[in-house]
């Protein structure tokens, strides 16, 4: 059972995203998903595929974690869902 008070450093950064993190972690999961249902990538693979689109874009995200446009936020989606097919893909 977990202790929410005192719950680890991991859970709590979670709640610390950016709505950039939260838009990465979104499309990183659809493109991860979708892969799964294909059976390309195995259904453990989904969580591995979110954490490191999330940790390659990291500092970029915390830079300016706020979007300035709709086109600013696509763009991001984009690319971070182009990070997950090439981490699927490869």
């Amino acid at each position: 059972m977990i202790d929410w008070l005192t719950a680890d450093c991991e859970i709590n950064n979670c709640l610390e995203a950016s709505e950039k993190h939260t838009a990465v972690l979104n499309a990183a999961n659809e493109q991860a998903v979708h892969a799964f249902l294909e059976h390309r990538l195995p259904y453990l693979g989904i969580v591995d595929t979110v954490k490191e689109v999330l940790d390659e874009m990291d500092a970029e995200l915390r830079g300016n974690p706020l979007f300035a446009s709709v086109e600013e936020m696509s763009q991001l989606e984009l690319e971070a869902r182009r990070r997950a097919d090439d981490l699927i893909n490869n």
